[in-house]
């Protein structure tokens, strides 16, 4: 971290910090001191340590998200007859090849999922608003070939599908294969084909 600008420095601190600590649980100090950098820089470069969290947010997710809506408009484009399975795939390839095929992929999972639940209201609010529009654009392909669905109820089953693939992405870290509960190591191909298999099945019933 030595050679990393301050930005970097607190950025990646943060991220440690609030995926161990919780956001409210972590204080600005906290972040400078193991980042060796100081406070006025946290607030020249964030203003604020929600401010933080949110870079923090959109540093993860805005690149997965633009990969998504751009193979999603690929996909729409060259094809007359689209399935639930390749807007599936489209929707839940991007994360693993951001977290899993990154070397802090698996903090970043665990500082979203925590800052998500733990955050301020203004965070949440934050991730919402940066989610819908994409969830929204998925919605629109999965009804073209889910016609016989609610829109309420294609809503359900893909909210759904978020936590199977959270779900998934902490069986491929390996979680499960460290502990004495499973004596197996999941393979992330495999676990990623029967996600999109099993999120398919759940989506069109």
């Amino acid at each position: 971290m030595e050679n990393m600008d301050p930005k970097e420095k607190i950025l990646n601190t943060a991220m440690e910090l609030f995926a161990r600590k919780g956001f409210f649980n972590t204080s600005i100090r906290e972040i400078t001191k193991k980042s060796d950098t100081n406070i006025a820089s946290v607030n020249y470069y964030f203003g604020s340590k929600v401010n933080l969290a949110i870079s923090l947010i959109e540093k993860i997710i805005l690149p997965i998200n633009k990969v998504r809506i751009n193979q999603l408009e690929t996909y729409l484009l060259e094809n007359d007859h689209i399935s639930t399975r390749g807007i599936v795939k489209i929707f839940i390839e991007p994360v693993f090849d951001v977290i899993i095929n990154n070397e802090r992929g698996i903090l970043a999972h665990e500082f979203l999922n925590r800052i998500i639940i733990s955050g301020s209201e203004e965070i949440k609010f934050f991730f919402h608003s940066l989610m819908m529009p994409v969830l929204n654009e998925f919605l629109n392909a999965l009804s073209k070939c889910n016609e016989n669905l609610a829109r309420e109820e294609l809503v359900e089953r893909l909210l759904f599908s978020i936590g199977s693939m959270q779900h998934s992405i902490i069986m491929i870290s390996g979680v499960y294969f460290k502990s004495s509960i499973f004596k197996v190591e999941f393979k992330k191909e495999k676990v990623i084909e029967n996600l999109i298999g099993f999120v398919v099945r759940g989506i069109e019933g």
